[in-house]
């Protein structure tokens, strides 16, 4: 089987959105409000992409407008000590 060469999963059109992507792939929370729990489930990326996989408990519904994923920063691996950081994403 012939291995097929690396090419980069994103283009920015914006080099702005590189920042955010660094700043979300260095978070280890996901909040979607109380009713859900939510855990990272695995981790990988390059030096330019990263991708978070995370497991939400209950499923969410299938239509999530008006949903609202909060990505929160930690300083310590308990997620005892917030940072205050957070990025909010409201989804249309």
């Amino acid at each position: 089987m012939k291995r097929m060469p690396f090419e980069r999963p994103t283009d920015y059109s914006d080099e702005r959105l590189i920042k955010i992507d660094e700043q979300i792939c260095s978070l280890f929370e996901l909040f979607l409000g109380e009713q859900y729990d939510c855990r990272q489930d695995r981790a990988g990326g390059s030096s330019r992409h990263f991708t978070y996989n995370f497991i939400v408990s209950p499923p969410l519904p299938d239509d999530i407008s008006k949903a609202e994923l909060v990505f929160r920063e930690y300083s310590d691996p308990f997620r005892e000590k917030p940072t205050g950081l957070e990025i909010v994403m409201n989804i249309e």
